[in-house]
């Protein structure tokens, strides 16, 4: 089944968490998070006036980006920027959990 997450306790128009972080700091630990279970993950971005969906597994995290590479594995890679996702979906609807190897 999959769900939107969404941080939890984050004041968006600051960019500042209740809890005394930063968003991108939450948002950082949620990806990492996910990037350990191997499934793919749907973030939506903002592009323009409206929302974009890319889908894929994360191979990286930094300060600024997070890398996915495309749901075939034929080594295609976007990078989207931290400052632009607007919401993420996991596991990515329609994807089928597999077995880690």
């Amino acid at each position: 089944m999959s769900e939107e997450v969404e941080i939890q306790g984050c004041d968006s128009r600051r960019g500042n968490s209740r809890r005394g972080g930063s968003c991108r700091d939450d948002l950082v630990r949620l990806l990492n998070k996910i990037k350990d279970t191997s499934e793919e993950v749907t973030i939506i971005i903002q592009s323009g006036e409206g929302c974009c969906e890319i889908t894929g597994c994360i191979c990286e995290i930094d300060e600024c980006f997070v890398v996915l590479i495309d749901s075939n594995h034929v080594c295609v890679r976007s990078y989207i920027l931290l400052d632009k996702i607007c919401a993420i979906v996991h596991p990515a609807k329609g994807c089928k959990h597999r077995p880690r190897d």
